[in-house]
């Protein structure tokens, strides 16, 4: 079993860094965050010194390079019918699909770990709180971490690259602004309330005034679960019409 796994992961993190969207991915996170933190003065203007504003924009980062390293992680297996070799290895959906999501949380974790690079160019000359700076940190990871889950998910439900890549837009596109609609427009209140406990904005919104709130990493949890379990029982029913 313990081989089987090895030999897996070996394989899906050689074809992860082997492929032009993982690169891709790093220079366009990379560039991107560059321009817009220290590219514009923003972040000096405001004395910021929880770095909040280049927390911020991970969201919007996230919508381009997580769809180009999960989007093809299912549609490729599909249309190269290798998903039919994976069905035959003796190991459980459940290991598959943990194999898969654990390959690309180590290609997302280095793009992350890449990002410090930019804030830590400008930490001596603005005031900066450490614990502040560290739970944002670990709050964007777990943010990307359940994108991901869930957009493996359902990039596993479709043959069809361009449909996977909607699906996942929008789901990225859903956790990132749906924080926005109440201030928007009238709810009731329990209904505001959903949306506040579905948005990442609520969530990220205690480790950036560095507070450790349980709930907080209880919901990025919880998302990764419900993604893994959904990739799982997505994967049980294509091997059964195999």
């Amino acid at each position: 079993m313990k081989k089987y796994f090895k030999a897996l992961l070996y394989k899906e993190l050689k074809t992860i860094f082997s492929s032009l969207s993982f690169w891709f991915a790093f220079l366009f996170s990379y560039l991107a965050l560059s321009f817009l933190f220290l590219g514009l003065p923003v972040w000096f203007d405001i004395g910021i010194s929880d770095f909040q504003y280049f927390f911020s924009l991970f969201p919007f980062i996230f919508i381009v390079i997580i769809p180009m390293l999960t989007v093809s992680t299912w549609t490729d297996e599909y249309k190269m019918q290798t998903s039919k070799l994976l069905f035959l290895f003796p190991i459980s959906e459940l290991a598959i699909v943990v194999i898969k999501y654990f390959s690309i949380l180590i290609a997302f974790s280095i793009l992350l770990l890449c990002s410090i690079i930019i804030p830590a160019s400008v930490i001596s000359i603005t005031y900066f709180e450490l614990p502040i700076f560290l739970f944002s940190y670990i709050s964007t990871f777990l943010f990307g971490a359940s994108c991901i889950a869930l957009c493996l998910a359902l990039a596993s439900i479709s043959n069809e690259t361009s449909i996977s890549m909607l699906f996942i837009f929008i789901i990225i596109l859903f956790f990132s602004l749906i924080h926005f609609v109440p201030r928007l427009t009238t709810l009731p209140s329990i209904i505001e309330h959903i949306i506040n406990a579905l948005s990442f904005n609520t969530h990220f919104q205690n480790a950036a005034l560095g507070i450790f709130h349980l709930g907080d990493y209880i919901f990025f949890i919880a998302i990764v679960i419900l993604g893994v379990s959904a990739n799982v029982f997505i994967l049980k029913y294509k091997k059964e019409r195999v």
